[in-house]
């Protein structure tokens, strides 16, 4: 017979992965321009003169790699169960990500992540910032300690919810598409025992991770 602590993680397990299903079928948007462009440069090829083919190339493969980086640096975020463990490499994938799709700039130091939720829990709270920007521009950083990791975010404007602290904190759930991604960095939060505190001024959001020791 499970323990109460094995069926809480369980049905923790369940609310991540339906999470990460809803929130997927929301980030996915984010390719369709991309694959619009790529589509309407195939198009435009056919007759095309050489000065606008060169010009249709340069915008198919700046869309293949918006959609390229989006789609690596997701599964770093979604990675369940740990799937991408190289913590180091998928600081790579975030700034190439970043740099396809924004103006954000991420300043990570190379650090060692043993526990890949917890690089997972950083990753996610990095696109749940990228969510929050209105003008996709600003400072992404991130700080780690002995027992504690906390991620910054420095933007002109900064689309701030009143309920986010509520819900990191679990005393709210989420009610909308927005809320939801502080929703599954809660959740995640949740499944790795670590605690979540959330703070924001005027042009800067910061979540602080207190892991168990």
């Amino acid at each position: 017979m499970d323990s109460p602590r094995n069926e809480g993680q369980r049905l923790t397990e369940k609310r991540i992965l339906a999470s990460e299903q809803f929130l997927l079928s929301q980030v996915l948007h984010d390719v369709a321009s991309p694959m619009s462009a790529i589509l309407a440069g195939i198009e435009l090829l056919s007759d095309a003169d050489d000065e606008t083919r060169k010009d249709v190339s340069s915008l198919l493969i700046r869309s293949s790699m918006q959609i390229r980086s989006t789609f690596v640096f997701l599964r770093a975020v979604f990675g369940y169960a740990g799937r991408v463990a190289d913590f180091s490499k998928n600081v790579l994938y975030a700034k190439d990500f970043l740099k396809a799709t924004t103006r954000i700039t991420l300043d990570i130091d190379n650090v060692s992540v043993s526990d890949p939720f917890v690089g997972q829990l950083v990753f996610a709270i990095v696109l749940w910032f990228v969510k929050k920007s209105s003008t996709k521009s600003g400072v992404i950083s991130a700080m780690f300690y002995e027992n504690s990791i906390k991620v910054s975010f420095v933007s002109d404007k900064i689309a701030l919810l009143s309920r986010d602290e509520e819900i990191l904190t679990g005393r709210s759930c989420a009610s909308s598409a927005s809320e939801s991604y502080a929703e599954y960095i809660k959740l995640l939060a949740e499944f790795i025992g670590a605690s979540v505190s959330f703070c924001s001024s005027d042009g800067e959001i910061a979540v602080n991770i207190l892991l168990r020791k």
